[in-house]
C-alpha cells in the first residue's frame, strides 16, 4: 500500500503493485473514512510489466510482442485513468510506472529488465537504451523533458549491487534510443526536485561484500557535467535500490543506513545536501527502507515500528505495530495501532489503522492524523 495523495475531501491509496493483477487505487472519503470509488485494475499494464514471466498461463512476451501490447487503445485508456488520479494529486507515479504531470512523457518497467518509453502519452512506444543488458527503475521529470533509468554496465547483470555495476543514465524524450550513463557509483534512487534539479543516491557497493558509504549527488539534467557530490553517510549495507525516502514536494530526503551495526536515519535537504537532523532507529535495517519511513517538507519523520496485526493479512508476530513521529528537539510522538502511509502536507499524516478490523466496506481503514503543533 502507498499514498497517492489527497485533499480536503478525499484520500487516494494505491493497493498492490503493477505486477499484480489486483492492483487498484481506492479513494476514501476523508470525513467518514469509507472507500467511495476505485480505479483499476489494469490488466494490460500488468501483462507488460510481467511479460518476461508470463501472465495468466500465457507464454513469455518477446520485445516485439510487448510493443504490440503497449500500442493497444485499451492500454492508452488504462494509462489515462492512472494519470488522471496521480496528476491531480501532484504525484509522478510509482516503481513500475513514471510520467510527467501532463501525462505525455511516460516510462514503464517492462519485464523487470527493460524500460518502454513514450513521448506522446502512449501513442508510440520505444525501448530505452536498446543495447544495454538491463534497464530498469524509470523516473520522469515533472515537466517531461528528461528521465533517468538504471542501466547495468558491467558484472553479473540482474545480480545484487555487489556483483553488478548499475549506473544512472539520462533519457531525453526527444531521443528515446539513447541513454548515456552519468558515470558514477551504483544508483539506488533518482529524484527530480524540479525542472532544473536532479538528485541521485548512490553507493560504492559494486565489487564489495559491504559498501562503505551512501552519497547524494546533485546535477542539472540539462547540464550533466554540473554533477557534484553534496553529502555522504557511512553504511555497511545497501539494497538493490530505494535507499532514500522523499517528502511530498521533494525538498527533504531521508537516507536509511547502517554503521557499526546501528540503523541511522539521515534527514537531508535535497536542495544542497545539508544534514538537517539524524535519528537512531533501533531494529533491523530492512524495517527502515523507504516503504517504512516518510519525511515531510519540514523535516519531520514518520516511521513504522513493531509488527502487530495488519487488517490486510500481514505479519502478526512481535509487538503491536505503531507509528513514531520524530521532530528535532522534541520527544517522539507515538500513535498506537497505526501504520504510516505518507504525508499530505507538513500538518497532515495519512495512517492505516491496524488496531481494529474495519467493517465490510472498509470504513475506518484510512485516516488523517495531525501531530501537535511545534517546531
Amino acid at each position: 500500500m502507498s499514498l497517492v495523495g489527497g485533499d480536503q475531501a478525499a484520500i487516494d491509496v494505491l493497493f498492490g503493485q503493477f505486477e499484480h493483477p489486483e492492483e487498484a487505487i481506492f479513494r476514501f472519503d476523508r470525513k467518514t473514512g469509507c472507500p467511495v470509488s476505485v480505479v483499476g485494475p489494469w490488466p494490460i499494464l500488468t501483462r507488460v510489466v510481467r511479460g518476461r514471466e508470463g501472465f495468466d498461463a500465457r507464454p513469455r512476451l518477446s520485445p516485439e510482442h510487448l510493443l504490440v501490447e503497449a500500442s493497444q487503445p485499451e492500454f492508452r485508456a488504462e494509462l489515462a485513468g492512472i494519470v488522471a488520479v496521480y496528476a491531480a494529486r501532484g504525484n509522478t507515479g510509482e516503481d513500475k510506472l513514471s510520467f510527467s504531470l501532463d501525462g505525455k512523457s511516460v516510462m514503464i518497467t517492462a519485464t523487470d529488465e527493460r524500460v518502454l518509453a513514450s513521448a506522446d502519452g502512449g501513442q508510440r512506444w520505444a525501448y530505452v537504451g536498446p543495447t544495454k543488458k538491463l534497464v530498469d527503475m524509470p523516473v520522469v521529470s515533472p515537466d517531461g523533458r528528461f528521465g533517468v533509468v538504471r542501466v547495468c554496465t558491467g558484472g553479473q547483470c540482474g545480480g545484487p549491487p555487489s556483483a553488478a555495476r548499475y549506473e544512472s543514465a539520462l533519457v531525453t524524450f526527444t531521443d528515446l534510443s539513447r541513454a548515456p550513463a552519468l558515470s558514477g557509483p551504483t544508483l539506488h534512487d533518482a529524484i527530480f526536485t524540479g525542472p532544473t534539479g536532479l538528485v541521485l543516491t548512490e553507493s560504492d557497493s559494486y565489487g564489495r561484500a559491504r559498501p562503505s558509504k551512501i552519497c547524494v549527488r546533485a546535477l542539472d539534467p540539462a547540464k550533466p557535467a554540473s554533477a557534484k557530490e553534496v553529502g555522504c553517510v557511512p553504511s555497511t549495507l545497501a539494497g538493490y535500490w530505494h535507499m532514500t525516502s522523499v517528502s511530498p514536494r521533494q525538498a527533504v530526503g531521508v537516507i536509511s543506513s547502517v554503521s557499526g551495526g546501528s540503523v541511522r536515519l539521515s534527514v537531508r535537504s535535497l536542495a544542497d545536501g545539508r544534514e538537517l537532523a539524524v535519528h537512531a532507529a533501533p531494529g533491523d535495517w530492512e524495517q527502515y527502507q523507504w516503504v517504512s519511513v516518510f519525511p515531510n517538507d519540514a523535516g519531520h519523520v514518520a516511521l513504522q515500528r513493531g509488527r502487530g496485526p495488519d487488517p490486510l493479512g500481514g505479519d502478526v508476530r512481535g509487538p503491536e505495530r505503531y507509528t513514531e513521529i520524530l521532530r528535532p528537539g522534541q520527544p517522539p510522538e507515538i500513535v498506537k495501532g497505526a501504520r504510516p502511509l505518507g504525508w499530505l502536507s507538513d500538518r497532515e499524516l495519512v495512517l492505516l489503522d491496524v488496531a481494529s478490523t474495519p467493517n465490510e466496506r472498509g470504513c475506518g481503514l484510512v485516516r488523517v492524523h495531525e501531530p501537535p503543533r511545534g517546531p
